[in-house]
């Protein structure tokens, strides 16, 4: 058995829990079945381990189905309570979206503003359960809880600004008329 990497409970059944290098739990998402828990991964890699720790960490609700990304880090930052009201109003404007961020706020560093500013509200705090949640939050934005998802990678590309991104990026070929 590898080494201990962590204890804590379970958020779901609320019994111990011990994370093992080799021996990883991780808390998967099925649309008819809630949330299951303790899925043991035989072949960890650090992309898992990261993963089942931030699970592990998260006091909030994870994304709903169907749930924008901008609204889903509003209503996490909201839970933080009023010392994060600005931070959840600016991911309510999409200030740290990854697809439709404000052309006067975008700086293509999003997730890093969003990091940035949850830190500098977050050591403000004397409270430390307080720092620990928004810690916590942070570290889920770095792992990428936070990014876009699929579909809202699809709707920007249909976008006009994602056509005008493509049209820069990808420009018609000289003697063609667009064409296969």
């Amino acid at each position: 058995m590898g080494g201990l990497i962590l204890e804590g409970t379970c958020r779901v059944c609320e019994r111990p829990v011990s994370l093992f290098d080799s021996d990883v739990h991780d808390y998967l998402k099925e649309p008819d079945e809630g949330i299951t828990h303790a899925v043991t991964c035989r072949q960890p890699n650090e992309q898992k381990i990261r993963r089942a720790l931030r699970v592990m960490e998260m006091w909030w609700e994870t994304r709903r189905e169907g749930e924008r990304t901008s609204d889903y880090l509003a209503r996490v930052l909201g839970e933080l309570g009023p010392p994060f009201a600005q931070l959840a109003n600016n991911a309510e404007a999409r200030h740290y979206d990854d697809f439709f961020c404000p052309p006067e706020v975008d700086d293509g560093m999003n997730i890093n503003r969003l990091v940035a500013d949850l830190l500098a509200v977050t050591q403000a705090q004397n409270d430390p359960a307080l720092r620990k949640r928004a810690t916590a939050v942070g570290r889920a934005a770095k792992d990428g809880e936070f990014d876009g998802t699929r579909e809202e990678s699809r709707e920007w590309a249909l976008s006009p600004q994602g056509q005008a991104a493509f049209q820069l990026l990808l420009p018609k070929r000289k003697g063609t008329n667009g064409a296969g």
